[in-house]
C-alpha cells in the first residue's frame, strides 16, 4: 500500500493540473449540499431541522402556536441584533437566511402562518408542510445528491489522466441512463449503514467497508447495487485502518478552516481531500487486481487510467474522422456589420433554414475539435466507455449550446427569465419574512435585471461557450458589474437603496456579495448550456407570426410599466423595507393587503 504522503503528493499534482475545474466542481457539490456540506450547503435539511418540525407539531397540538411563534420571532430579532457584524459576516443573506430559518425552526412558523390565512387551521397547515417537506427532501436527496456524489468522483478520476473534462459529465448518468441504478445503490448502502448502526462498532467499521462504493459506481455505473457494495467490502479488507488514518491526516485543515472563515475549504482542502481519496481508491484498486479479488473485473474502464492508442480512437471515431477529412466547413457569412454581430454576440439575422445549416456546421466544427482533443489524449474518449453513451446525430454527446439566437428568441427569453427571477425573489421574501410581496422594481411580474443579465451572458459570453470554466468566470464578472451598476444608478436616481447586502459574507458596499455572484454564476451556466438551447428548440415548434404578436404585446406592457414606474416607482413591502421591518409587521399582524 502506498504511503499517505505519496497519495497526498499525487493528489496535489492533480489539483495543480486541473485546479479551476476541480474548484468549480467542489463549489457545485457544496452549493447543492451533495457533500462538503459545511462549506456552502444551501439545500441541506439536517436532523436538527427535522426535530424543529417535530417541536412545531407539538406546539400546535398543545394549542400554543400563536404564543410560541411570537416568542420565536422575538428571539430571532434579539439574536440578529446581538450577532450582526458589518464585515466577513455570515448571519445575513439569501442562503444564510434559508439555512438559518430551517435550522432554527423559524421557517416552519412563517409557512404555517401563511397557510393559516387560507385553511384557518394550524393542524392542516402542518400536514401540508409535512407532505411538501418530505417530498422535496426525498426528491433532492434521491435525484440530485445521490447521483452527484458519484458524478463528481468520476470527474476527479478523469482529471488524473486528462487535462480537460467534458461539461456533459455533470449529466453523465442521464446520458447513459444509469442514474436510477446509481441512486438505488446508494440508497441500499444507506439502509445497510442504518442497520449496522444498531450494533456497537458496526457503523464505524462498515462506513469504511463501503467507502469505495461511490468510486466503484463512478467507474462502472452499470454494476448491480449489491455487487458494488460487496466489491467495496472485499477491496477494503485490510485497508480500513489506512483509510481511517487518511481521514485523520486532514484534521489540521479543519483548524485552518476555522482561522480562514471556511475559505480554505472552498479553495483548497475540499478538493485536496477528495483528490487524495481518489488516489486511495486507485491504489486499492491496483492491489485488488494484483490479488485477484472476486469480481474485480467489474471495474473495467481501462481508459479511465490510461490513454487509448490512436489507432483504437480512429477506429471508434471513424465517422468523425472521415467527416473531418471530407469537409472543410467554410461557413458562409453575411457581409457588413451583421457579420460582426453574428460572430461577436451569436445573434442571427438569417432565415430558419440558413440558421439550421449554420448550427449543424458549428456542431461539426465542435466535434472535429473534440475529436482532436481525444486523439491527443486531452479528454476521455466516451465511445470507448463500457456502456453505450447515447449521442445525438453528428454530435459527440453534447447539447447544441453553440447555436445562435434570433432577436425574437432573445426577447422572449428576456421576458421568461425576468418572470422566473420575479418568482424567485418573491419566494425568497416569503421564506425570510413570511409575506407574499411584489419584489420587482416595476409593477408587473418581472425583474428586468435577471433578463438583462441572461442576455448579457448569452451575447457577450458567446465566444466562451465551448470553454465552461472561462464562461463561469465571465458570468460572475459581468453579473457583478451589472448588479453593482444597477444598484448604484437606482440609488443615484431615486435616493433609495433597492437592495442591501451589508452583513453578507464578502460584500462590496452592500451592492454585491459572494453568495449572490455564486448563484448568478451557476444560474448563468444553466441558462447558457441548458435553458436557452431548450427554450429555442421549443419556440421553433410554434409559428413565428404568433410569437411575434406575443412579443409585441409584452413589449407594450413592459414599456407602459417602465413609464409608469419611472414616475411612481414601486416602493414599500419587499423593496425598501428591510427584512427586520417585515418580520416586525408579521408579528404585529401589520400586513392586511
Amino acid at each position: 500500500m502506498d504511503s499517505i504522503k505519496n497519495l497526498k503528493k499525487k493528489a496535489r499534482s492533480i489539483m495543480l493540473k486541473n485546479y479551476w475545474l476541480l474548484l468549480f466542481t467542489c463549489i457545485v457539490v457544496a452549493f447543492f449540499g451533495v457533500e462538503l456540506a459545511d462549506s456552502l450547503n444551501v439545500f441541506s435539511i439536517n436532523q436538527t431541522a427535522i426535530q424543529d418540525l417535530i417541536d412545531v407539531s407539538i406546539v400546535i397540538n398543545e394549542g400554543k402556536f400563536d404564543q410560541v411563534s411570537k416568542q420565536v420571532f422575538d428571539e430571532l430579532e434579539e439574536t440578529r441584533v446581538n450577532t450582526y457584524t458589518d464585515t466577513m459576516s455570515r448571519n445575513k443573506g439569501v442562503f444564510a437566511g434559508i439555512i438559518n430559518s430551517v435550522s432554527n425552526g423559524v421557517m416552519y412558523y412563517k409557512v404555517i402562518q401563511f397557510f393559516n390565512t387560507f385553511s384557518g387551521s394550524s393542524n392542516i397547515s402542518l400536514e401540508i408542510i409535512l407532505i411538501v417537506v418530505t417530498i422535496v427532501y426525498l426528491a433532492i436527496w434521491y435525484f440530485i445528491k445521490n447521483t452527484f456524489k458519484v458524478i463528481y468522483r468520476r470527474i476527479f478520476l478523469e482529471s488524473r489522466i486528462y487535462k480537460k473534462i467534458s461539461i456533459n459529465r455533470y449529466v453523465f448518468f442521464l446520458k447513459i441512463r444509469k442514474n436510477i441504478r446509481v441512486a438505488n445503490a446508494l440508497f441500499i448502502k444507506l439502509i445497510l449503514l442504518v442497520l449496522w448502526s444498531f450494533t456497537v462498532f458496526g457503523l464505524f467499521i462498515k462506513m469504511y467497508s463501503y467507502k469505495l462504493v461511490e468510486f466503484i459506481l463512478a467507474e462502472n455505473p452499470d454494476i448491480k447495487p449489491i455487487d458494488a457494495i460487496k466489491l467495496s467490502k472485499k477491496m477494503m479488507k485490510g485497508h480500513k485502518w489506512e483509510a481511517f488514518k487518511l481521514d485523520l491526516s486532514f484534521l489540521g485543515w479543519e483548524l485552518i478552516a476555522l482561522i480562514t472563515f471556511g475559505l480554505s475549504k472552498i479553495f483548497i482542502s475540499n478538493m485536496y481531500r477528495i483528490a487524495t481519496q481518489t488516489e486511495f481508491f486507485v491504489e486499492v484498486r491496483r492491489l485488488a487486481f494484483e490479488n485477484n479479488v472476486d469480481n474485480i473485473n467489474l471495474l473495467n474502464d481501462k481508459y479511465l487510467y490510461e490513454r487509448a492508442d490512436k489507432n483504437i480512437i480512429n477506429e471508434k471515431y471513424a465517422d468523425i474522422k472521415n467527416d473531418m477529412e471530407n469537409n472543410s466547413y467554410a461557413i458562409p457569412k453575411m457581409k457588413g456589420i451583421l457579420v460582426f454581430i453574428e460572430n461577436m454576440f451569436g445573434i442571427t439575422f438569417e432565415g430558419t433554414k440558413a440558421n439550421r445549416k449554420f448550427e449543424e456546421e458549428q456542431i461539426a466544427k465542435f466535434n472535429h475539435e473534440r475529436y482532436l482533443e481525444i486523439l491527443n489524449g486531452e479528454i476521455y474518449p466516451d465511445r470507448l466507455f463500457s456502456i453505450n453513451i447515447h449521442e445525438t446525430k453528428n454530435n459527440l454527446g453534447t447539447i447544441n449550446f453553440l447555436k445562435r439566437y434570433s432577436v425574437l428568441t432573445l426577447l422572449l427569453l428576456f421576458f421568461a427569465i425576468s418572470f422566473v427571477g420575479w418568482v424567485w425573489e418573491v419566494v425568497l421574501i416569503f421564506i425570510q419574512s413570511g409575506v407574499l410581496a411584489n419584489r420587482g422594481v416595476l409593477i408587473g411580474p418581472w425583474i428586468p435585471i435577471y433578463g438583462y443579465g441572461s442576455l448579457a451572458v448569452l451575447m457577450f459570453g458567446y465566444r466562451f461557450r465551448n470553454k465552461p470554466i472561462k464562461e463561469f468566470l465571465f458570468i460572475i464578472i459581468i453579473s457583478a458589474i451589472i448588479e453593482y451598476m444597477t444598484s448604484f444608478l437606482l440609488e443615484l436616481k431615486t435616493g433609495l437603496r433597492w437592495w442591501d447586502y451589508t452583513g453578507c459574507f464578502l460584500n462590496i458596499n452592500g451592492r454585491i456579495c459572494a453568495e449572490g455572484l455564486l448563484a448568478f454564476g451557476i444560474g448563468g451556466l444553466t441558462v447558457v448550456y441548458i435553458i436557452a438551447p431548450i427554450f429555442d428548440n421549443k419556440l421553433k415548434k410554434y409559428n413565428n407570426y404568433l410569437l411575434s404578436i406575443i412579443c409585441v404585446i409584452l413589449l407594450i406592457f413592459f414599456g407602459i410599466d417602465n413609464i409608469y414606474s419611472n414616475k411612481s416607482p414601486h416602493i414599500g413591502i419587499g423593496i425598501t423595507e428591510t427584512r427586520e421591518e417585515n418580520i416586525k409587521k408579521v408579528k404585529s399582524g401589520g400586513y392586511n393587503e
